[in-house]
């Protein structure tokens, strides 16, 4: 099911799409490819969730994920837990 408005909350049936899984992942690889979320991260209004991924900056169509993939959020806590590690490494000399 695809959000024509990228809002994942407006579930009206003027704003629903049904595609096979392939069909909803190019259009959203499509919109990556191009930038798309960025414009519709500026002209958005309320409800709408468009976001950026903690580790890499792609955009995030889904208001409960922080990251794009499994692997962007490992390489971000690894790159935390190094950071950690170096404060402590600082604070101990």
């Amino acid at each position: 099911m695809h959000h024509l408005n990228m809002n994942p909350a407006d579930n009206r049936p003027e704003n629903l799409l049904v595609l096979e899984k392939g069909q909803h992942t190019k259009i959203h690889n499509f919109m990556r490819r191009y930038d798309l979320y960025s414009v519709f991260e500026e002209i958005a209004t309320d409800g709408h969730i468009v976001k950026k991924c903690l580790f890499c900056d792609e955009y995030i169509v889904n208001e409960n994920k922080k990251f794009c993939s499994i692997e962007c959020r490992r390489k971000y806590e690894e790159q935390k837990k190094g950071e950690q590690n170096d404060q402590q490494n600082e604070a101990s000399v």
